[in-house]
């Protein structure tokens, strides 16, 4: 990862002129100023272009073309996070949602009463999940360094309406900004961050990261350790024009550490721990990458459901207990009701602490995966749950009806049928991949790339 200097770019003046059109015109309208700004970047961002067509082209396998176009598209969204951002600290009037993965999560740091450390990276809108996430009933600190343009942190501390979250400076040669994370710890606060950027001198660790050496700040697990709070990795991506989707993974209790070495191997696990997470939003959180319209047209294709149950039913014999992995709750759902009509034993689950649209919850879940154990159930149907750390030793077959351009998310979803007899699993498993034909548009992985490769 390159240096950073501690500044972010922006003049005072370019988010008065957005704070103006939010206040008097709308988002919408703000919106549509944006797509000016971003094709700016698109033409005159040389450096970051390059670097962002390696991500779509060589890490997640887009076309060329396809990988060309993302780049203009990750400007415009990624403005329009900032921009979403501005618009709730000044109380302008928006129509947002969140759905909250791993809300619970947080509820359990705030049970703790000892604050805690949400570390994030530059994905989605991070500071956006504190001024969603009020029925907390806590403050969100975010901690910046001071010469993130001062005169713009003081222009939006001006035109902050929320009061619910509070600005720490890190200022060159004075630790005044420890004194007042020791006072956010005390009132049992959070203490928001990115674990992803550092500026010169800063403290970093090198760790693969996406198949390459990469260095990573360690300033935020080196403070859960002197401070002995818990620490939760978090992100909040955007999936729509008024939706976001909160990720909280669950708080890791650091005990206060007294010693160096103590220290080191503590920041060690939690720096492995958050690149793991860092690495499976990068690379699993991909129906977005997909696109909304690829994702609706695959969940509505009746042809290719009706595919999926039929190559169950015709096999069933050898699948015997078969986990399917579905793209979204709609497909879950679509799936379950054609098993059904076949006369599968079929069930479906959905992370998330209670799904809004299934009503399903985390009690629920686990008791269909107990049946799924007791064979009680033969498919069991999910969506972003079984992908790892649930033991399920008696899969015979996986399959894999979402598409993916994870490497990662590949190995997981296979994962689940390859346990093995002497780990209590199954003699044989069947993968059993449905690879749709988008080439033209995005590279999907085939399982058979993973043996291939490794071979």
């Amino acid at each position: 990862m390159s240096k950073w200097e501690g500044k972010s770019k922006g003049t005072v003046l370019g988010h008065k002129i957005f704070v103006f059109i939010l206040n008097h015109l709308g988002l919408k309208l703000a919106y549509i100023a944006l797509r000016f700004v971003a094709l700016y970047y698109f033409l005159f961002a040389r450096k970051s272009n390059k670097n962002i067509f390696y991500f779509f082209h060589d890490v997640l396998k887009y076309k060329r073309t396809t990988a060309y176009l993302k780049i203009y598209k990750n400007y415009y969204i990624f403005g329009q996070t900032i921009l979403d951002k501005v618009a709730l600290l000044a109380g302008v009037n928006t129509k947002f949602t969140i759905d909250h993965e791993g809300g619970k999560n947080l509820d359990r740091i705030a049970e703790m009463g000892r604050g805690g450390i949400l570390v994030s990276a530059h994905i989605g809108n991070w500071e956006i999940a504190g001024q969603l996430l009020n029925r907390l009933e806590t403050t969100f600190n975010i901690l910046m360094y001071e010469n993130e343009r001062e005169k713009l942190k003081s222009y939006l501390e001006g035109v902050k309406k929320k009061k619910n979250v509070k600005i720490i400076a890190i200022k060159d040669g004075e630790m005044g900004h420890l004194i007042e994370l020791h006072n956010a710890f005390s009132n049992n606060e959070l203490v928001v961050m990115h674990g992803d950027r550092f500026r010169e001198n800063a403290i970093t660790a090198e760790a693969d990261f996406l198949g390459k050496k990469a260095l990573f700040p360690v300033g935020p697990f080196i403070m859960a350790a002197k401070f002995g709070v818990p620490i939760s990795v978090v992100f909040a991506v955007k999936e729509t024009s008024t939706h976001y989707h909160f990720f909280a993974t669950d708080p890791i209790e650091v005990k206060r550490t007294r010693s160096v070495e103590q220290t080191d191997k503590t920041v060690k696990e939690l720096l492995s721990n958050y690149i793991l997470e860092f690495e499976k939003m990068v690379q699993g959180f991909d129906t977005s990458s997909i696109g909304n319209k690829i994702v609706k047209d695959i969940v509505k294709n009746i042809n290719r459901n009706e595919a999926i149950v039929k190559r169950y039913v015709l096999n069933k014999d050898k699948y015997k207990q078969t986990i399917v992995f579905a793209l979204n709750v709609n497909n879950a759902i679509a799936l379950n009701a054609l098993f059904g009509e076949k006369g599968i034993k079929s069930d479906c689950i959905i992370s998330g602490s209670k799904d809004p649209v299934t009503g399903v919850t985390d009690k629920d879940n686990k008791a269909k995966i107990e049946k799924f154990r007791k064979k009680e159930i033969e498919v069991l149907i999910n969506v972003e749950i079984l992908t790892e750390g649930v033991d399920i030793p008696n899969v015979q077959s996986v399959f894999l009806a979402r598409p993916t351009v994870s490497e990662t998310l590949m190995t997981q979803m296979i994962g689940r049928g390859l346990r093995g007899e002497k780990a209590g699993g199954t003699k044989e498993a069947y993968i059993v991949g449905f690879i749709d034909e988008w080439q033209n548009k995005i590279k999907w992985l085939n399982p058979e790339q993973l043996f291939i490769e490794d071979n």
